[in-house]
């Protein structure tokens, strides 16, 4: 059975790409503070100046990397955040970490949101800095029947900043499909 599928960031990048390859696969699209690639969304220029700044951290020292990017968050991490994220950068392969970011930056998915037929909800930060608001307009204006939601005083990591904000938003939509 047709799944519901759920996208995070660069995570929306691959939902797009799986349904775009493989439609029948889905019941739903929910995206949240997603993008479709750096390119598709944010523009070619920007695209080039976030993988510079992506360079230039994959120079430092493996001690001295950290992948976790500034502005995931509205403000700096919540204390309760901070082993989450030391943790995921324990575990980042940094040649891993590059060719992703390479590929994001050079994806463009904009021709795959009008063609769009299920089902689709967009969860938003309301000061996500990372894929601001303008990009879920976007988004909402391109993908027919597509739904926004805004979650107020959230950055980029709105499922971590408003856990049950964005949780009921996710189960009130799939409950509804």
């Amino acid at each position: 059975a047709p799944a519901h599928v759920a996208g995070l960031s660069w995570g929306s990048t691959v939902a797009l790409e799986l349904y775009k390859r493989h439609p029948h696969l889905l019941r739903s699209l929910i995206l949240a503070g997603g993008y479709a690639g750096w390119k598709g969304s944010l523009g070619e220029k920007e695209a080039n100046v976030r993988l510079a700044g992506v360079r230039e951290m994959l120079k430092a020292p493996g001690n001295k990397f950290d992948p976790t990017l500034s502005g995931l968050f509205a403000g700096d991490p919540p204390s309760k955040f901070v082993p989450l994220l030391k943790a995921m950068a324990a575990n980042v392969r940094q040649r891993s970490f590059r060719t992703v970011l390479e590929i994001m930056g050079k994806t463009d998915l904009n021709h795959v949101l009008p063609t769009i037929t299920i089902p689709t909800l967009l969860v938003w930060g309301e000061l996500d800095i990372r894929s601001p608001l303008r990009v879920a307009k976007e988004f909402e204006m391109k993908i027919p029947n597509a739904c926004l939601v805004v979650i107020p005083d959230c950055g980029h990591v709105v499922h971590l900043q408003a856990t049950e904000a964005f949780n009921k938003a996710v189960r009130d939509f799939c409950r509804s499909k």
